[in-house]
């Protein structure tokens, strides 16, 4: 729940922002009214509460984060303005500074958004650091401070909370980045983990994968099979239908498949299926997959075609290499293309 909270309160951070300055101003309409009188001053905050509040309808309106560099200058302009005039009015005791503190924690706050220039943010940095020096230049009046040294308290009061204010949201929008970073991160590492052991298309191991699976293997029996006639099924209905039987011909053999037998895309249509044993049992299993291919058609839109397998089937050995074993598996292969196709040649002697 803190979570969704902490979520909600980052994205909508305009807003609120906007909202809380035109509460915050409201308040101090009503303290130059009732405690200073300053005609000038309660003219100023009626302007930046009316300001604050088209804000905050424009921020309701308009969320896209391109528009938060136009909140962020007129949050500078109208809180660096309002810092030296609190400074003259009530000196630096008022905490007229803490005002600048915080707008530089929220120049920084925005400044985390990537969509739009640093360098824009590093002129807007320039407003509270002229507006600081402007405080220390002017001369600053003593008559209200001396007259009743509370409205000191009071402005300080409001300063300090606001800075910390902004100072808490700085801090949380950053962590929420991070945390969002790191997760982007994470699922970037995990998607390139997947696609450098599996093929991006059928989802199933890639040579590489296959490759470094047998050289821990001592013992399997393994089938490599193409599609048969795969470059007409291409030219004839397109790429997007071979795509379509490359992935559903992938499903019907992978659902016939136990879990420790590897199943890997070779390379184009060709497949390699290796069994981590040799036993009857993977003998029928084998013999199984020309029906299981073809058993139904495979349909996308309006097409309808039959589609079949032919492949060869190979024996590993004690000292016999992994590219023998593969040669030999692709010689029968190529002995049942030419005997018409649509079927599995095992070796002679098995």
């Amino acid at each position: 729940m803190f979570l969704k909270i902490r979520e909600s309160f980052v994205e909508r951070k305009n807003s609120i922002i906007t909202l809380a300055l035109a509460i915050s101003h409201i308040f101090f309409i009503f303290y130059f009214i009732f405690f200073l009188k300053n005609t000038c001053m309660i003219f100023y905050n009626i302007l930046s509460t009316s300001t604050y509040i088209l804000l905050y309808k424009f921020t309701r309106k308009h969320t896209e984060s391109s528009n938060e560099f136009i909140v962020l200058t007129v949050l500078t302009i109208e809180i660096s303005v309002f810092a030296i005039l609190i400074h003259l009015m009530l000196s630096a005791a008022s905490g007229s500074g803490y005002y600048l503190l915080g707008m530089s924690a929220a120049i920084f706050l925005y400044s985390t958004n990537i969509e739009n220039s640093f360098k824009r943010y590093l002129f807007l940095s320039l407003l509270p650091i002229t507006a600081l020096l402007v405080m220390n230049l002017l001369p600053q009046t003593t008559r209200y401070v001396d007259s009743n040294p509370i409205y000191i308290k009071i402005m300080r009061l409001i300063a300090i909370p606001y800075t910390i204010g902004a100072l808490i949201l700085l801090s949380v929008t950053i962590r929420d980045r991070l945390i969002r970073t790191s997760n982007d991160n994470k699922k970037y590492i995990d998607e390139l983990k997947f696609f450098s052991n599996y093929d991006p298309l059928t989802k199933i191991l890639n040579r590489r994968s296959m490759q470094k699976l047998l050289k821990e293997m001592p013992l399997y029996t393994l089938v490599m099979f193409d599609i048969d006639d795969f470059k007409k099924l291409n030219d004839n209905y397109g790429h997007e239908f071979g795509d379509f039987v490359l992935t559903e011909l992938t499903k019907r053999i992978s659902a016939s498949l136990t879990d420790d037998t590897a199943f890997s895309r070779w390379g184009g249509e060709e497949f390699l299926i290796v069994y981590p044993y040799h036993s009857e049992a993977t003998i029928l299993s084998i013999t199984e997959l020309n029906s299981i291919v073809s058993k139904d058609l495979y349909k996308l839109n309006d097409t309808e075609v039959k589609v079949t397998i032919t492949g060869g089937v190979s024996f590993s050995k004690p000292g016999v290499e992994f590219d023998k074993v593969l040669s030999d598996a692709d010689e029968l292969l190529y002995i049942g293309k030419s005997k018409g196709k649509n079927q599995i040649v095992f070796p002679k002697t098995y």
